[in-house]
């Protein structure tokens, strides 16, 4: 910091400089002035003059120029000499800004004693001296690590209060409890009943008896015994038989969020997976991902290099905005299932709806053989949709009515599937709505019901040419009665 002395002294040279200067510029005008004067007369008298010759012009054009030369150097060395002293002027104005800074602190009463003392036991009043609040923000705002153990200790804090809470609750307690203790004993003393005293009431056993007595003035004798009655080896007691498929273990229902619960998740697990990306990347395991610019942000991202050459910034961001689609095209095929994958989740998707007992359902066709082209149709249908859903079976054809004993005609041809639970409402959706039998053709879910086992590896096409022929194969595998109902509907 300079003195005041050395800030007057430098005050003064910067007068002198400054007078030195206006000298200078009014010598300088008042030489321009005398040359535009002296150009002024002599163009008036040579008016009147006769024309030289071009070689006397000539020649006083060169001697103009070689006395000319002279006052040219001395103009640049007097530019130059005036640019110094402008240098000098700003460094010495620059100096007494700092003067007159430390003259302001110098002469504040309040801090007076802070020169005399040492830094370190000096004490500053924050009201007095301002402090600079933008740079507090900045540093507010900056990066800053939380230092080793700061979590911890605020753990052991916390534990340390739940733990002297919970002690205090106990004291509590304890002293309630003794409190009622001390009430009942005082009541014992004056004259109360010790609840300990009291007999406990015990619960009788009531016996059935064999008749009841308002059946009794109906029996003659007094023999009320069922097994000595005429009319109890009549009464049949068949045996308890287990059943087919063993009772299956009650489904546990999971529970359902509503929409905006499921919302709600979404966005915590959404923060929860930017939160550890963040942690991540300030612990150094991974890199930051790089700014993601686009076309509508250009300009206020890159700033200065966009104005540079707008053009190649353009460029560069539209293919780094291909390069990110595609990316995202990539993770996406990545994350694709393969058909092996696919059909590994078919089958575990079968196996789940197998492990309950197997499932047959049975449908009448009145005509599966014609139009021709639409029973083709209608077959593929079946099998295809049979195969997707593994689901095994039979379908009975009958290209011919059957012949009534009344003399009237009737179509009967019956479609068994059996398999899961699940893949039968599929394939009911199928039969009963998404298959079109054609025009005064129906299709009727006959019946569907769980069996002990599965008749049939694979569906099975098998056309007769009777309805005595088609009920043999059915009774061949277990299943006459399927066609004894679906012939009755």
């Amino acid at each position: 910091m300079l003195s005041i002395e050395a800030a007057k002294k430098r005050a003064e040279e910067i007068r002198q400089l400054t007078e030195r200067l206006k000298a200078d510029k009014k010598k300088s005008k008042k030489k321009k002035r005398k040359r535009t004067e002296d150009g002024n007369g002599a163009n008036q008298g040579d008016v009147d003059k006769p024309e030289p010759k071009k070689v006397q012009k000539v020649e006083t054009l060169e001697s103009a120029k070689a006395a000319d030369e002279p006052k040219k150097a001395e103009r640049q060395a007097k530019k130059v000499e005036r640019n110094v002293t402008v240098a000098e002027v700003r460094k010495v104005e620059s100096s007494v800004e700092e003067t007159k800074k430390a003259k302001r602190f110098v002469d504040n009463p309040y801090l007076k004693s802070y020169d005399q003392e040492d830094d370190g036991d000096v004490f500053v009043d924050s009201r007095i001296v301002k402090s600079d609040s933008s740079r507090e923000k900045r540093e507010k705002k900056a990066f800053q690590l939380v230092p080793q153990g700061e979590y911890i200790k605020m753990a052991e804090l916390k534990r340390a209060r739940e733990a002297h809470l919970a002690f205090i609750r106990d004291r509590r307690n304890k002293d309630s409890r003794r409190h009622f203790r001390d009430l009942l004993g005082k009541e014992q003393k004056d004259g109360g009943i010790d609840s300990s005293l009291v007999p406990k009431m015990v619960l009788r056993r009531v016996v059935v008896p064999d008749i009841e007595w308002w059946d009794k003035p109906f029996h003659a004798d007094e023999c009320f015994k069922l097994e000595r009655q005429k009319s109890y080896k009549l009464v049949e007691h068949p045996a308890e038989i287990e059943p087919l498929v063993p009772e299956a273990v009650a489904r546990e229902i999971p529970l359902y969020l509503t929409r905006a619960e499921r919302k709600k998740k979404r966005r915590q697990d959404r923060q929860k997976r930017q939160q550890e990306l963040q942690d991540k990347i300030s612990a150094g395991l991974i890199e930051p991902p790089p700014p993601k610019v686009k076309i509508s942000n250009m300009m206020r991202v890159l700033g200065d290099d966009a104005v540079l050459d707008p053009s190649k910034l353009e460029k560069e961001v539209i293919k780094a905005i291909e390069e990110r689609k595609l990316n995202h095209r990539m993770r996406n095929e990545a994350n694709k299932k393969t058909p092996q994958e696919k059909y590994e989740k078919t089958l575990a998707k079968v196996a789940q709806d197998s492990k309950g007992p197997p499932v047959v359902a049975v449908y009448r066709v009145d005509d599966i053989c014609r139009p021709a082209e639409l029973a083709a149709q209608n077959r593929f249908k079946i099998d295809a949709n049979a195969k997707k859903l593994h689901l095994s079976g039979c379908v009975v054809i009958l290209p011919e009515p059957i012949q009534l004993q009344d003399g009237t005609l009737k179509r009967c041809n019956i479609v068994v599937l059996e398999g899961g639970e699940k893949r039968l409402q599929k394939m009911e959706k199928q039969m009963m709505n998404r298959i079109k039998w054609g025009q005064g053709n129906n299709c009727i879910k006959v019946w569907q019901g769980i069996v002990a086992k599965k008749m049939f590896s694979s569906l099975e096409f098998q056309e007769f040419e009777s309805a005595k022929r088609a009920r043999e194969y059915l009774a061949k595998h277990g299943m006459a009665h399927y066609w004894d109902m679906a012939f009755q509907v």
